[in-house]
């Protein structure tokens, strides 16, 4: 359970949440209560401590038994090819640098302001992405910059 992370967002409000990551059983322990306890303990814990919101990312339709449900779907952004062809051309991608992190995190921040299910971040506890899309994948960051103007938009591929 995380108590350090930062406020999660619904509609324009932060409120305080909790979260459970990583939960897992070994094949030769499953089907013995193992999990079922450690997630009653988990949710018991968090509600003991005024959480509004507790997120589990994990199985749709599994953990219904400690009352979550399955949101926050998977989201894909496409953009017609006639659209990519009028693009200003001057952007190039890059990878993101060190230095790119406040910019990156201002233009976060600003965009999500409003979106639920969207945690603010803040330079001193940001980490980049460690998973990509896929189990196994390494994600890497990318930003968009013109040649004077700096960093104009940022992504994370695959």
């Amino acid at each position: 359970i995380r108590t350090s992370h930062p406020p999660m967002r619904i509609g324009g409000c932060a409120v305080r949440m909790g979260g459970i990551g990583g939960v897992a059983t070994r094949p030769e322990h499953r089907r013995k209560g193992y999990a079922s306890i450690l997630m009653q303990e988990a949710v018991d814990w968090m509600r003991e401590r005024g959480f509004d919101v507790s997120v589990l990312f994990g199985i749709s339709d599994f953990y219904w038994r400690w009352g979550y449900v399955t949101t926050l779907a998977n989201t894909t952004v496409e953009v017609p090819t006639r659209h990519a062809e009028t693009a200003d051309r001057t952007c190039r991608p890059r990878r993101l640098r060190e230095t790119d992190l406040s910019a990156y995190l201002r233009m976060h921040n600003r965009n999500n302001a409003r979106r639920t299910g969207t945690l603010p971040r803040r330079k001193a506890t940001w980490r980049p992405l460690r998973k990509g899309l896929f189990w196994g994948e390494s994600p890497e960051a990318f930003a968009y910059t013109k040649q004077r103007a700096g960093l104009s938009s940022y992504g994370h591929g695959a």
